[in-house]
């Protein structure tokens, strides 16, 4: 049984652009430009007409909602609207609700920002006044998609088309999107960053960063087993129809009604005594990280700027804070970082920081890609010789096809999320443009000069790190904060003509791949499939999550082929959602509950037999890999029934046969061997 609370309404959804149509590729729902003509016309008049009408009532909506909100107790509001959004039971495993709840956060966010703008009023909020609160939410935030929508279609005739592409959607994301990542990755972000200066960071702050994630996700799971067993106390005691006990009932609900009070009113004590935390640590955070009612009293829609972006904590008293979402400290903990940095931070703390940000983003990379490749294989900040200089590579992982990585800690301003495309630009080169110089370089060395041996910081000596014989090196640029829109367009953004096939990602999205792709064999070859799918103009993909799923899916290699299609040059592909099964397993985790990984479908023991044959980094081993992973899913089901029935005479068919697997009962260790086509051996003991 699973289901939420009390539902909080899907945002109402524009019609789809006209030029837009849907349709499935081996299953997978792309979005596709249509050609014009009169039926696109005529819908593309409809669609205009609901964006003006939308934007016309915007500001007006937002009148109205700001006047209702101000009516009422803050405390009751944000408790009764953002248990609506946020709060849901969940048995056996934890729903995908992301369709659901997209943008709740947001909406909270703007309610907050709205109370912010004081005075707060204290008439009692009833569920016709809740109603009406979220209804007009809704509504505010239609408008401002209307609004966003109707300017990016003003600049039509710009010349530079992609960089108004990428405005608009990092403003949408700006608008709707709150989530910075995973809670697991989220948290060892913060503590490679934080905890190896924890020190300096506790005597500039009084807290360090590195406790939040921990302080939000060890409070939620007090708050969430008080609420489940209140809830299921509840649950028995009206299971005994009119011979249950009204009195026992009475104390059962106000023992919930209190669970979902703690849930959004804080204290220091309270939440010492349930972390272990110094309480005087968490009073110094939460003193910094709140605001009052009437601190931005000119605040009206979620178009503006809101202090609750970056102060996301109602402070009701020296000792009592209101967090409508308390996850929104996780994931603003680096927006907040950055004003308190250059409104407050002294010049050696900015510099402090900085340095901590990019030494952070450097050692997680490489503490991430280690357990994939082995130790033997990645190396962090290795030079090389280049016109008498010395050129750094932030991490090198060595093998036939060599993975060169750059790190990039450069953040992305307010401004430039809400599509300042100055500022945009300004990231991008850094990025983009610089980040491509860097590992091409790299790959020059490498591939035209025959390099081989790098050094280490002291540059006394230099090592052999990489096999004589190489294939093409993989380029790999990750930024330390998630910015989707400009990363997943930063080679249309450079202009390189041809595009180079190098794979943008940021932190978190990096360690997603390789904690579901958690071996060399799969990770190598996502990271050349996501290379050439980022050369590819004409495919719009909003997040890496969505490519993943498509890779665990098909490899991406239906959607490969029809976007290379000669007939369908003039027209763009959108990547759409699609099952949330990477979604479902993060949120399962998160919660405590079993969760199933999420794979590409080749059976473990092969994956494993290719790890334990990485060391050798040949070509053999390379082709090997490519065929296994190339090998469809609907083949590999297939496996099991193979191995039962072959006791070694024939290798396991591959498509294409340009690589052998064979059960062998002669070898206590996988191996490879040469010959018309290079073998994988698998000892039969290891089945």
């Amino acid at each position: 049984m699973n289901g939420r609370l009390l539902e909080f309404p899907q945002s109402p959804e524009l019609p789809s652009l006209p030029v837009h149509a849907e349709q499935l590729i081996d299953d997978y729902q792309v979005t596709k430009t249509e050609p014009s003509g009169p039926g696109v016309e005529a819908a593309m008049r409809v669609y205009m007409a609901t964006l003006e009408s939308d934007a016309a009532s915007f500001q007006e909506h937002s009148d109205q909602l700001r006047e209702l909100v101000l009516k009422y107790n803050p405390i009751q509001l944000i408790r009764d609207i953002a248990v609506r959004a946020k709060v849901f039971f969940s048995y056996s495993e934890a729903p995908d609700d992301t369709i659901q709840t997209f943008g709740a956060e947001a909406k909270i966010e703007h309610l907050l920002g709205l109370i912010f703008s004081g005075p707060p009023g204290n008439e009692k909020l009833d569920e016709e006044a809740i109603t009406t609160v979220i209804q007009l939410l809704e509504r505010v935030f239609s408008g401002a998609i209307a609004c966003l929508t109707l300017e990016r279609l003003a600049k039509e005739t710009d010349p530079n088309q992609r960089m108004c592409e990428v405005a608009f959607l990092l403003s949408m994301e700006h608008l709707y999107d709150r989530m910075a990542g995973y809670e697991i990755h989220l948290g060892e972000i913060s503590q490679a960053v934080f905890e190896p200066q924890r020190a300096t960071y506790l005597q500039e702050l009084g807290f360090c960063p590195s406790d939040i994630t921990r302080l939000v996700r060890e409070y939620r799971n007090e708050c969430s087993s008080k609420l489940k067993s209140s809830y299921d106390a509840y649950f028995a005691a009206n299971q005994l129809g009119s011979d249950r006990d009204l009195y026992l009932l009475d104390k059962v609900i106000r023992s919930y009604n209190i669970a979902i009070r703690d849930i959004f009113v804080w204290t220091p004590d309270k939440l010492a005594t349930t972390t272990g935390l110094p309480v005087h640590e968490i009073r110094s955070y939460l003193q910094k990280v709140s605001k009052t009612i009437g601190v931005q009293p000119d605040y009206r829609t979620p178009l503006d700027e809101n202090i609750a972006r970056i102060f996301p904590v109602l402070k009701f008293s020296e000792e009592i804070f209101i967090v409508p979402d308390s996850w929104a400290l996780v994931n603003g903990m680096y927006q907040w970082l950055h004003h308190y940095k250059d409104a407050y931070g002294s010049s050696n703390f900015k510099m402090r920081y900085q340095a901590d940000k990019s030494a952070g983003t450097e050692e997680l990379i490489y503490q991430t890609l280690r357990p994939l490749f082995g130790p033997q294989a990645v190396f962090k900040n290795r030079f090389y010789p280049r016109d008498e200089r010395h050129l750094e590579i932030d991490c090198l992982v060595a093998g036939f096809n060599p993975i060169v990585i750059e790190a990039k800690s450069k953040p992305l301003s307010d401004e430039g999320r809400r599509g300042n495309p100055d500022q945009i630009q300004k990231v991008a080169k850094e990025v983009a443009r610089n980040s491509f110089l860097q590992t091409a370089e790299a790959c020059s060395y490498i591939v035209e000069e025959g390099g081989r041996h790098f050094s280490d910081k002291s540059l006394k000596a230099s090592e052999k790190l990489l096999p004589d014989e190489i294939g093409v090196p993989i380029e790999i640029v990750v930024t330390m904060e998630s910015m989707d829109p400009l990363t997943m367009a930063a080679q249309s953004i450079t202009q390189d003509d041809p595009p180079r096939e190098v794979w943008v990602t940021n932190l978190v999205d990096l360690m997603m791949v390789a904690n579901i792709l958690n071996d060399p064999a799969s990770f190598t070859h996502y990271a050349r499939i996501r290379g050439r799918l980022a050369g590819i103009d004409s495919l719009r993909v909003i997040q890496e999550l969505d490519l993943l799923e498509m890779y665990l899916h098909d490899r991406c290699e239906p959607l490969l082929e029809r976007i290379v299609d000669p007939e369908l040059e003039n027209t763009f592909f959108f990547l759409n959602y699609r099952d949330g099964r990477i979604d479902r397993f993060y949120r399962a985790s998160s919660l405590g509950y079993d969760a199933i990984k999420p794979t590409t479908g080749v059976p473990s023991v092969i994956l494993e037999a290719l790890r334990h044959c990485s060391g050798n980094s040949s070509h053999e081993w390379a082709i090997v890999a490519d065929a296994v992973m190339n090998t469809p899913r609907r083949r590999w089901a297939k496996w099991s029934t193979f191995v039962q029935e072959n006791l070694g005479e024939h290798p396991f068919a591959i498509p294409g046969r340009t690589a052998a697997i064979t059960v062998s009962p002669e070898v206590e260790h996988a191996e490879l061997r040469s010959g018309a086509v290079p073998a994988l051996l698998i000892p039969r003991e290891s089945l």
